[in-house]
């Protein structure tokens, strides 16, 4: 069966189930009083749009203040990260720093977006795959994967078994494409796991004095990291058949789980190194040293609960391994190789990636929680996750996350700003506050916060259809429940305990949830009352520019089409400007009232970026003027979302948005408008 035919085949079963039943915000159960200010929370964070993250997010804190700037951080970079894909007319999410859309982080997306209470965001992102705009297989991930751990938070048995036909057609071109049947492993370059420059093509680049393609596109071989994904999408379309009532199918992947779990454990797992390593295909050598993907297959819970393969997490803090200030490192500094220069941006051979510290930090949890062992504790747990939030810092101590980061000094190595290339928040739910997700009516919940905190929460985190809330107050004063670890299930105590530990409690879940509301009213459009709306692009009103792109146009800012992608290309930018502050002006054609300008501005996150500062201006006989009294929402601009500017009413013909650039960048809009006093509340945007 080709591939575009399956896929229109799921495009037929996800449209047979309707929206109204099946997709959108979780159960809305009778309002509890918060125990988090959670207006208050969002205002001191200045990113605008609260209503967005009411409607979708757990709220959280805790004492360590930097691990809760992060958490809010990391939700507003993925909300900044959802795009309206208009051939789909459905929701994307993308990889963040210009790269669009692509495969390589999609298993955690998954992971994170699965905790938005309107589940519509991945319902489209998932039939993204499976419509033939792209490939999920252009690099490794953990698709059925992600989809499963879907469903053990939704837990909407009928969407999960509607994948079943195209993962299985997935799983099957995998094999077709990497599988090696002799060894009985799957086999692909470290570059198609997101990782080039790895020490596999060092290794090999030992034969032709490094050539660049050698080092960055060789060193194929059979690699921990591939196999446990493809171990747990076996596994997790072995349990969605279960739920589609497909007992062969289910009964075929496992055994194909197990197959591949035996091969991981007996071919990749080094004696002497006591670590799983990658094995060369040209030669079937291990590689000499250990990479951070050596940790990987507990993500996945591949390794059995034995002391031989625990002896692997010594090396996580052990300064000859692993540790770094700002790490785990993904290769241990033993090895020749760590942190050799090669001319490429982002190398593996040591830095630190948020996409491999995300995925250790979920094998720690998982070690944690279900492995029996005595060589890594919460401490440690703690103390990787503290190091990963302070990671996601620039220099100048604002929250960013971008490639890959020295392992010991403040400072990225590459860029690609607000880069959606891993996972945190999902951590913290599972992690920390001890979500840990079932596919059954038992809540289990084991927190990994250290016995030193006198407090933390977890508010409303949609789970089975219902709200969960997690907190633990030393004393009771703090939120006014009672003293100890609590657990509320829809604001009703559901479980209690004087300390922080394990706790489980019996709940029943709601399958399917409530009807939602739909989400494609949510689609980023410009709304109605624009007095720069110019479609035409020709007479009034007219826009002007103090520097244009020539690959841009400035009529392009008042034709109403909003693209905050790179195609199809919808824009006016001053890219190439020689200047740190441009202007685009608005000429009416005769006197307007004027109360609200609204900016869509573009973000490339490369060469074209938010703007420092914007200041709306507007012609009196004397010159330009700022419109007095100005308020911005949000108070610092944001690419790829809303940016309102409000003022008391203006009388005049010409407007203009003077923008103050970020130092060595441009900046854009795709879109300007100008509306009356009091208009219509704007579209809500992602």
């Amino acid at each position: 069966m080709s591939r575009n035919l399956v896929f229109g085949l799921l495009g037929a079963v996800l449209a047979s189930i309707p929206l109204g039943a099946v997709w959108g915000a979780a159960a809305t159960a009778p309002a509890a009083p918060s125990l988090l200010n959670r207006n208050a929370i969002l205002d001191s964070y200045r990113r605008g749009d609260n209503q967005w993250f009411l409607d979708n997010i757990p709220f959280f804190e805790c004492p360590d203040q930097d691990i809760t700037d992060i958490y809010y951080y990391r939700w507003w970079s993925y909300r900044k990260n959802l795009r309206w894909n208009p051939k789909l007319e459905g929701w994307t999410v993308h990889e963040g720093g210009g790269y669009g859309i692509t495969p390589c982080p999609l298993g955690h997306h998954l992971y994170e977006g699965r905790w938005l209470k309107n589940r519509a965001y991945l319902h489209d992102y998932i039939r993204f795959w499976f419509t033939g705009q792209d490939s999920p297989r252009r690099y490794s991930t953990w698709l059925a994967d992600g989809c499963y751990a879907r469903f053990l938070v939704d837990f909407d048995a009928p969407s999960a078994a509607a994948l079943l036909t195209p993962l299985k057609a997935n799983y099957a071109a995998w094999e077709k494409e990497h599988f090696d049947a002799a060894k009985g492993l799957f086999k692909w370059i470290p570059d198609r796991d997101g990782m080039e420059a790895s020490l596999a093509g060092f290794e090999q680049g030992e034969t032709d004095n490094f050539q660049w393609k050698t080092v960055i596109f060789g060193g194929e071989g059979y690699r921990p990291s591939l196999n446990s994904y493809m171990f747990a999408d076996a596994r997790a379309i072995a349990k969605i058949a279960a739920l589609a009532g497909d007992s062969a199918t289910a009964a075929a992947f496992q055994t194909k789980a197990e197959a591949l779990k035996s091969r991981i454990l007996t071919e990749l797992w080094s004696a002497e190194k006591q670590f799983f390593l990658q094995r060369h295909s040209r030669d079937y050598r291990f590689v000499t040293g250990r990479e951070q993907i050596g940790f990987f297959p507990w993500a996945f819970h591949v390794p059995d609960d034995n002391a031989v393969f625990a002896q692997a997490w010594k090396q996580l803090r052990d300064p000859q391994g692993f540790e770094a200030k700002f790490g785990p490192t993904t290769l241990e500094r033993r090895s020749p190789y760590y942190l050799r220069p090669f001319k490429h941006g982002c190398l593996w051979n040591g830095p630190s990636w948020p996409y491999s510290t995300s995925l250790t930090l979920a094998a720690l949890a998982n070690l944690l929680n279900d492995y029996q062992q005595d060589i890594v504790t919460r401490a440690d747990y703690l103390a990787l996750l503290q190091q990963y939030a302070a990671t996601q810092h620039d220099p100048d101590g604002k929250p960013m996350v971008r490639e890959d980061h020295h392992p010991d000094e403040r400072r990225w190595l590459a860029q690609g700003g607000d880069y959606n290339h891993s996972r945190y928040a999902d951590l913290i739910i599972t992690g920390l506050a001890g979500l840990r997700p079932r596919a059954d009516d038992t809540l289990e919940i084991n927190p990994l916060v250290p016995e030193s905190w006198d407090y933390f929460c977890l508010e409303d985190a949609a789970y089975h259809g219902r709200l969960v809330t997690i907190f633990f107050d030393r004393t009771g004063t703090r939120y006014g429940k009672g003293a100890g670890l609590r657990v509320l299930i829809d604001g009703v105590e559901a479980a209690h305990a004087p300390k922080v530990g394990k706790l489980t409690a019996a709940f029943a879940s709601r399958t399917p949830p409530p009807t939602p509301t739909t989400h494609r009213a949510e689609k980023p459009d410009v709304p109605p009352g624009n007095l720069a709306l110019n479609p035409a692009g020709k007479g009034f009103p007219e826009p002007s520019a103090s520097f244009t792109c020539p690959s841009d146009k400035v009529w392009h800012a008042v034709d109403g089409r909003l693209s905050f992608e790179d195609q199809p290309r919808n824009r006016w930018t001053c890219y190439g400007t020689r200047t740190n502050a441009d202007w685009l002006a608005i000429d009416l054609g005769a006197p307007r009232e004027v109360g609200q300008a609204i900016l869509w501005l573009y973000d490339d996150q490369i060469g074209v970026r938010a703007p420092a500062s914007v200041t709306v201006q507007y012609w009196q006989e004397s010159g330009w003027t700022d419109c007095p009294n100005s308020k911005a929402t949000p108070a610092v601009p944001h690419g790829g979302i809303t940016n309102v500017v409000t003022f008391p009413k203006v009388v005049s013909r010409k407007f203009r948005a003077v923008f103050t650039h970020q130092k060595g960048s441009s900046s854009g809009v795709t879109e300007f408008g100008l509306y009356p006093p009091a208009p219509q509340n704007p579209a809500k945007t992602p």
